[in-house]
């Protein structure tokens, strides 16, 4: 799971939208078919019916969902958590204000309940090698106690986000709701 990305809770439902700000003018009829087609796109049984070659079944050749690989990182408690906090206006509606400041929806710069309170140096780094083949970025990632073998994680974008004032960062797994407290040190470059 080494290569996977992020994703807010619409794109875990499919849900693919240019922007932060258009997510807003998506219909609960959407997120519920969305919801739907991520659990037979992800569901255990239909991977192994795709890995057999035994296809989809004839009901479901008509539907509109994507086939994804095995290696998307997507877990059915994912879906089940995206579906739970999308399909309530009200959490949708926090959801999306946290999908605005917060870049991808799965990191708070304001303070929230931590379960857990860790140091950045404690997290697993991945370094990316950017297009031009020379710049290179780092993405954290850490394991939660609900199964996610990558469920926190953070980018250097994130901390940038955050500014040079505060010295941690709330980060919410993407397969639950249990939040961490990052603790960083900003280090000036020379």
């Amino acid at each position: 799971m080494s290569d996977t990305v992020a994703l807010n809770l619409y794109e875990i439902l499919g849900i693919l939208r240019q922007s932060c700000a258009d997510y807003e003018a998506v219909t609960f009829a959407e997120i519920k078919q969305g919801y739907h087609s991520a659990l037979l796109a992800h569901h255990p049984d239909k991977q192994l019916q795709r890995e057999q070659g035994h296809g989809a079944g004839p009901d479901e050749e008509n539907m509109s969902f994507t086939i994804v690989d095995d290696n998307s990182g997507i877990t059915i408690p994912a879906i089940k958590t995206a579906y739970r906090i999308l399909s309530n206006a009200e959490r949708r509606k926090d959801y999306n204000s946290q999908l605005r400041i917060g870049g991808n929806g799965t990191v708070l710069t304001t303070p929230r309940a931590a379960s857990d309170q860790i140091d950045l140096d404690d997290m697993n780094c991945r370094v990316e090698i950017g297009p031009d083949g020379v710049s290179e970025t780092c993405t954290w990632t850490r394991s939660c106690r609900c199964g996610e073998s990558e469920g926190y994680i953070l980018n250097e974008q994130d901390l940038e986000k955050n500014g040079l004032a505060s010295n941690s960062i709330t980060v919410q797994c993407i397969g639950c709701s249990l939040w961490i407290e990052v603790l960083y040190e900003v280090m000036e470059e020379e």
